[in-house]
Parts: structure tokens; sequence; C-alpha cells
């Protein structure tokens, strides 16, 4: 992952410490903040709320496979597949066979 050479040159330039980083409130006062341009702070708003979407969308899909997992140890695999179809749908998500 590259880092943002901005921010972290100028951190970099003032951190004090050995084992574990540290820098004094006058030395974060004289960090400069780039100020972007409204269509990139919009897209950075966007990327943002897509990946707490995505994440709530992850968890719910953990969700559905652990129950789905139970179901099928507790009845029966067919009854739990139709299960987990039923609650994929609902999130809108279908799945397609490839064979």
């Amino acid at each position: 992952m590259q880092r943002p050479k901005f921010g972290y040159l100028q951190v970099e330039r003032r951190v004090h410490g050995v084992a574990y980083y540290s820098i004094s409130q006058p030395d974060l006062a004289k960090l400069l903040i780039p100020i972007l341009p409204k269509h990139r702070q919009q897209k950075i708003v966007e990327k943002i709320n897509s990946s707490f979407s995505l994440k709530l969308k992850s968890k719910q899909l953990l969700e559905i496979a652990k129950t789905g997992v139970e179901r099928a140890i507790e009845t029966d695999e067919a009854a739990a597949t139709t299960w987990i179809n039923q609650q994929l749908e609902a999130l809108g998500i279908n799945l397609t066979a490839t064979t």
C-alpha cells in the first residue's frame, strides 16, 4: 500500500520516541492540511459510505452462512440451501450455479 507522501513526510520529520512515536502539540499545529476541491471531497465521502455499506453486507452474509450451516446440521442440507437462497434474495443477491 502506498502511503500518502504529503502528510507522512511531515509527521515523520516531527515524531519523537523510540518504542512508540509521539508528536508534540506545537509540531502537530505546524502540520499542513490540504483542502481538496469539493468534487474530490465528494468522491472520498462516496467511497467511505460505500465501505460502510459493504461492511454491513459482509456481516449479514456471514450471519446467513453461519445460520445456514447450523440449519444444515440440525435439519437437512436442502432445507438450509433453500433458506440461504431466500435470505440472499432478500438482500438482492442472486447466485447462479456454474459447473
